[in-house]
């Protein structure tokens, strides 16, 4: 007797697997094995809304990724190109279509905690400027998302690139209509 999809589902449910491992799939996550880093580099400049303490404004924001490829992980430190400081340190974890970059600022002395995370789009290649997005939290620990453009090469960061940046009506729209905020990273 051959099983049908009710039998299957309640058996992965007591077995605590998911339906999916139990099929073999063409389809394999690349992060670890082939892609370490996808840019080769050892650097990435970001560029985007970004709040100044300084001032206590928003306005154009860029920083250096500094990238240290490590046996077993990468390491990644995003400095503030302003006092050359090291602003927030984690790691970096790829495929061929994403990068995630996971910071955070914790050490004992600091006055609060800041987690961020980093989405670069890696599907149209890592040659030329590339978009993705960047999730933190203000002193209130309220969380943002912003788009960012990335480069390996240090560029102007221009007032057409930073008009770019803000909500399209798109993305407006699919918010009001989702309720949640998907945003346009795709490489032009």
């Amino acid at each position: 007797m051959i099983p049908n999809a009710q039998i299957i589902k309640e058996l992965c449910e007591i077995l605590g697997v998911y339906s999916t491992e139990l099929f073999e799939m063409d389809y394999k996550i690349k992060n670890k094995d082939d892609i370490k880093n996808p840019f080769k580099a050892n650097c990435l400049y970001m560029y985007f809304n970004a709040y100044n303490y300084r001032t206590g404004k928003f306005g154009k924001g860029k920083y250096k990724l500094e990238i240290r490829e490590f046996p077993n992980y990468i390491q990644v430190n995003m400095i503030d190109l302003i006092d050359n400081k090291i602003y927030t340190s984690g790691y970096m974890l790829s495929d061929n279509n994403a990068c995630f970059i996971i910071l955070e600022n914790y050490k004992p002395n600091n006055a609060r905690l800041e987690v961020a995370e980093i989405i670069i789009n890696v599907c149209n290649g890592v040659d030329d400027l590339m978009m993705g997005s960047y999730l933190g939290t203000d002193r209130q620990y309220r969380p943002s998302i912003r788009k960012c453009y990335f480069s390996k090469k240090d560029i102007e960061f221009t007032d057409e690139m930073f008009e770019n940046l803000k909500i399209t009506e798109k993305e407006n729209h699919t918010l009001k209509k989702e309720n949640a905020l998907y945003l346009e990273i795709f490489n032009n």
